[in-house]
């Protein structure tokens, strides 16, 4: 049986009612499926990181309905609790040392909270995406196709490849020169790789952190591409609270105190 080690990492910044949905989504993920007749386990380790939240939504991440499934499917859930907001980079980046000190990681996964998993079998066809990518040597880091409220189109100037025919489907990859646009809401990447780069760039609390990791890829003439059938749903709509914070927190615009949030 080939086994496959992924660490998904969810930092996770208040907007309670997305949270619930994508984490519920996160615990019906499958972790085992046949490939070219082969038995194939996905060992799925969920390092849920909260940098902010109310106690409700702290609640429900402590144990989150269907965790018993879950756990026994060959998955492994935990959610960590910081005093106050470290932000999205340093949340993952700290979250994968945690993780890697326990297990021996093939994949780092960072996943928006925000983001729904409706295929339940979305994590097995990214696994495979990369093993059958037509240049892997040349591959650093794959994201899902966003659907729904989705802020990342690669329709300018896109660069298009595609797999073979395997024994889950094909696949087709696009992407732009440099990485330009490609979105990082659930990106993909090996672990020997996450750590040669460093992991997300951490200069401020809201940093472009995949835009980041695409142009280190870039630097060293690897690819960062959408996988154009593995599909996540972006629910659209936010508190205008939290857009208003981002907006600020994107420009460096917050003080120490209000880098915690209107929620706080």
């Amino acid at each position: 049986m080939n086994s496959t080690v992924v660490g998904v990492i969810v930092p996770v910044y208040h907007r309670e009612e997305k949270v619930k949905a994508s984490i519920e989504s996160l615990l019906r993920t499958n972790t085992l499926c046949e490939i070219h007749g082969i038995l194939n386990r996905v060992s799925m380790h969920v390092m849920v990181g909260v940098n902010g939240a109310s106690e409700s939504l702290k609640k429900f991440l402590i144990k989150p309905p269907g965790i018993e499934r879950f756990r026994y499917g060959n998955g492994d859930y935990r959610a960590g609790f910081s005093p106050n907001n470290q932000g999205k980079p340093k949340m993952v980046n700290g979250l994968v040392r945690e993780l890697a000190s326990r297990v021996k990681l093939d994949y780092v996964l960072s996943f928006d909270s925000d983001l729904v998993a409706e295929d339940p079998d979305w994590l097995l066809s990214m696994i495979e995406a990369f093993r059958v990518f037509p240049q892997w040597e040349d591959l650093g880091a794959l994201s899902t196709n966003q659907t729904g409220a989705c802020c990342h189109v690669l329709d300018k100037d896109p660069i298009n490849f595609g797999s073979n025919w395997n024994g889950r489907g094909y696949y087709s990859y696009t992407t732009r020169a440099g990485n330009e646009g490609v979105a990082g809401g659930a990106l993909m990447t090996p672990y020997h790789l996450w750590r040669a780069i460093g992991g997300y760039t951490a200069h401020r609390i809201y940093a472009s952190d995949d835009g980041h990791y695409a142009l280190e890829c870039a630097r060293r003439d690897l690819l960062m591409c959408v996988v154009n059938e593995v599909g996540l749903f972006h629910p659209p709509g936010d508190d205008q609270e939290y857009i208003e914070w981002k907006r600020r927190a994107i420009t460096d615009g917050l003080s120490e105190e209000e880098a915690e949030g209107p929620w706080k």
